[in-house]
């Protein structure tokens, strides 16, 4: 828009300063030369319509209203994220077991020591077949007791990160045998219960574990997870906010707790969260995208473009992330590169319905309504349901001059969710543009008001709708 503006200045300027210059009052009486100073006034202004006629009819063509689509298109943001099975074992393996290794490292042979440090390693960086492999290997050497117990313990948690769960349990159990009294071991046998889908089982292990350490912030961290697995936000905010207080540089908990303060309308809170998980480790990926989720949500999308930036930076194999780096960069009007953005979560997840709508949303506002068609199609046919898509559909058809079709999808959109305020202030676009039906028209608009939307453009809308209201057919 205001590319445009600045271009409609220029235009105006041209004009104005040549009919100044060429004002024709001393040929008021002479008919050709009168024609000549005409040709001349008109000349600039036809230049501005060639070169910028496309802007002029994007600006007063009534097609769906842009805002209403950058709203659709936060609607289906991606929520925070929290940490996955592998930043939890890094968690609570990598900050509970400083004194286990100094231990192993006095108990085991020199290369031994070194595969276990390998396995170790490999285990908290997500490589549970090359941890899983070394774990073995080191069996036949471990002997009883403790030392067994650990060994045991990174066998058990590989394989529970394979889901592999028998074996799991036989080496969880392996462990407990040997030492159980260690809380870190029954932390891994709460984590199996949880991956088995076992939530209840696993909080009361997790239980256990605080029973024995009450300072065992990998232990609050799991029973967190699982908490708000099962929807208790409370008290998983209540397990990370006692994870952090016992070990602040826990950067997986601090993200945890932002996420689950954003789910229960504590955004400002979650800010200093997701802030905090980032000082604790400056290359947590997960930590920046959720920052850059909060901005955005907050209206502030130069710092969201930012802070996912540096998301896909530490990690470009995000799909999640690169869509919502997308979103961003539509509402900043930067849609040639929303949709390289989009185009690159494509290339991960060819299936991110998301993903596919939101390319169509940047390939409508980049004036190509053909190319959005088969984006939006694609979304829709992942799911037929997705009345997001049904109605960027819609505006794609509608841009093209298609109205019956876009009164279709649009249609399709309001089966889906009848709630839809968008979508029934633009049926009543196309009811009054597309059929000249102002009446019905008028009746969308107030319901799209009705159903509390925020769009300005419906209130807009509504009032030239009741100016003309005299005009209407009887």
């Amino acid at each position: 828009m205001l590319v445009f503006i600045v271009k409609l200045i220029i235009a105006i300027v041209i004009a104005v300063l040549t009919i100044v210059r060429e004002w024709p009052g001393k040929y008021i009486n002479t008919e050709k030369r009168t024609f000549r100073a005409l040709v001349k006034w008109a000349s600039p202004i036809l230049v501005a319509l060639l070169l910028f006629g496309n802007d002029l009819l994007s600006l007063f063509s009534p097609v769906p209203v842009t805002e209403g689509e950058l709203q659709q298109s936060q609607e289906t943001q991606t929520d925070e994220i929290t940490s996955n099975f592998s930043d939890t074992l890094r968690a609570y393996f990598y900050h509970t077991c400083s004194d286990t290794i100094d231990n192993l490292n006095r108990s085991l042979t020199e290369k031994d020591n070194r595969n276990y440090n390998l396995a170790f390693d490999k285990l908290i960086h997500g490589d549970f077949r090359g941890a899983l492999s070394l774990g073995q290997s080191l069996i036949p050497a471990s002997g009883h007791g403790c030392v067994r117990s650990d060994i045991a313990n990174i066998v058990s948690a590989c394989y529970s990160a394979l889901s592999i769960y028998d074996s799991a349990y036989h080496w969880s159990n392996e462990a407990l045998e040997s030492d159980d009294g260690n809380s870190l071991l029954w932390c891994n046998r709460a984590a199996i219960a949880d991956r088995a889908g076992r939530p209840d089982s696993a909080l009361e292990l997790y239980g256990r574990a605080l029973e024995i350490d009450d300072r065992n912030a990998g232990a609050f961290l799991g029973r967190g997870l699982v908490n708000e697995s099962v929807g208790d936000l409370i008290h998983a905010e209540a397990d990370y906010l006692a994870a952090v207080s016992i070990d602040s540089g826990m950067a997986q908990a601090w993200n945890n707790l932002g996420a689950v303060r954003n789910r229960l309308n504590k955004s400002s809170q979650a800010f200093s969260d997701f802030l905090e998980a980032i000082r604790a480790d400056s290359s947590y990926a997960t930590a920046w995208a959720n920052l850059g989720r909060s901005y955005h949500r907050a209206k502030r999308n130069i710092d969201a473009k930012a802070a996912l930036c540096r998301a896909v930076d530490l990690d470009s194999s995000s799909a999640n992330t690169w869509y919502d780096l997308g979103i961003v960069q539509i509402h900043l009007r930067d849609f040639g590169e929303a949709l390289i953005s989009l185009q690159r979560a494509l290339s991960i997840n060819p299936d991110h319905k998301q993903a596919w709508n939101a390319s169509g949303t940047a390939l409508q506002l980049l004036n190509r309504p053909k190319e959005a068609l088969v984006a939006h199609n694609r979304a829709i046919s992942l799911d037929s349901a997705y009345c997001g898509a049904w109605e960027s559909l819609s505006g794609a058809q509608h841009r093209l001059g298609d109205f019956k079709a876009a009164l279709s999808s649009n249609d399709s959109a309001l089966d889906c969710d009848s709630t839809l305020a968008i979508a029934w202030h633009n049926r009543a676009v196309l009811l009054a543009f597309g059929f000249h039906d102002y009446k019905s028209a008028l009746e969308c608009v107030n319901r799209a008001i009705g159903l509390g939307s925020s769009l300005e453009e419906a209130k807009v809308f509504r009032r030239k709708l009741l100016d003309s209201a005299d005009t209407f057919p009887k």
